[in-house]
């Protein structure tokens, strides 16, 4: 009996110790699909879900997902009903209500949708049209670069529908219930094919997409540290979960920075054979060059040397000056010299020296 008390209180106590030791983070998750969304399933996920359990792997927190409305979610995240919110564009003033991260995850801006038989290419078109938005989005709403400062800038007149999520926006446009609507870049580019709308050429409004934690709880501060410190080591790296995330989840965009040996590689992998095949053309063509150079340079010596002889060849063919006195012919240069010499410098002969029957019969009778 002792020992099986001794063994239930060190089975209670490990799990205890196992307790305290995973650090809980509340997760409030709304639906903004590729960034966060839940699926047909019933699993939470999408590119900032998908960043944010591969950290808590790392560092050992334990994830609770509390689904709501992107509203609800930020004023869970004000009261401190909730720990993080994942995806929420950095605004000054959103900064005096939640711990926002260093890092971006992602930059992005708002993007104009219309009707497909409407054109628009300027946000003075925009006048008196009905436009769907998302409620509480920081396009809209941002004192400095939001739609409604915008249009006041302008002096323009838009009546603004406000919906739930960006599906909901691209929703109505499509049944011609508003003329536009007002998306994030990145749901309009993977989401908006999905509907019969038209991408115009009004954007706005840039901002980063960041983590952003309750202020409510000062241990958030050293967890905030963490997702800067990891996002920014993962941004360094292409093959990180970052990248995998970026590709599966919004493979319209691959922001690599591509850096050291993984930018060589991929250089080699993309260009190397090109390279070679440049290089080796462009080696064939000097081989040819220089081979019909060094030819050249051949057949303009021999035709030299052939033009000298057919020269000398006419040269002996013509009339030959010559001295009737002494033998000794004059050259084209005016110099005198013999025979022998004359014809051996134009024709190459050697001379050898004898003695004719009649010269010898006139010059040497006793022989």
């Amino acid at each position: 009996m002792k020992y099986r008390y001794t063994a239930w209180f060190l089975f209670v106590t490990g799990w205890a110790v196992l307790a305290l030791g995973a650090t809980p983070l509340r997760v409030g998750i709304s639906q903004n699909p590729p960034l966060k969304f839940t699926d047909s399933t019933g699993e939470h996920t999408g590119l900032f879900v998908e960043l944010i359990k591969e950290i808590s792997r790392e560092e050992g927190w334990t994830l609770t997902w509390h689904p709501g409305t992107f509203q609800q979610c930020m004023e869970w995240l004000q009261q401190g009903e909730i720990d993080v919110i994942p995806n929420i564009g950095y605004s000054y003033e959103r900064s005096l209500l939640y711990r926002f991260c260093e890092e971006n995850v992602v930059s992005t801006w708002a993007e104009v949708f219309c009707r497909p038989e409407l054109s628009i290419n300027s946000i003075t078109e925009l006048q008196g049209l009905s436009i769907a938005v998302q409620n509480k989005d920081v396009f809209i709403n941002d004192p400095r670069d939001g739609f409604r400062y915008l249009i006041s800038q302008f002096g323009l007149k838009c009546e603004l529908c406000e919906v739930e999520t960006y599906d909901d926006v691209l929703r109505l446009v499509e049944s011609r219930q508003v003329d536009a609507g007002i998306v994030n870049r990145l749901v309009g580019d993977v989401n908006a094919s999905a509907f019969r709308v038209k991408k115009t050429g009004v954007v706005f409004c840039p901002l980063g997409l960041r983590f952003a934690f309750s202020k409510i709880k000062p241990e958030t501060r050293h967890m905030a540290a963490t997702v800067d410190r990891y996002v920014s080591n993962w941004k360094d790296d292409p093959s990180s979960p970052y990248f995998k995330m970026m590709d599966r989840f919004y493979p319209v965009e691959n922001p690599r920075t591509l850096r050291g040996k993984a930018l060589i590689r991929a250089f080699c992998r993309l260009y190397l054979p090109w390279i070679i095949a440049v290089v080796f053309a462009l080696g064939l063509v000097i081989m040819m060059a220089v081979w019909n150079t060094i030819l050249n340079w051949r057949l303009d010596k021999q035709n030299k040397l052939l033009k000298k002889q057919v020269e000398e060849i006419r040269t002996l063919q013509g009339l030959i000056p010559i001295c009737f006195m002494c033998g000794k012919v004059k050259d084209d240069k005016g110099y005198w010299e013999s025979v022998e010499m004359y014809v051996s410098k134009r024709s190459g002969a050697m001379f050898t020296h004898g003695i004719c029957p009649a010269c010898l019969e006139k010059h040497y009778p006793e022989k």
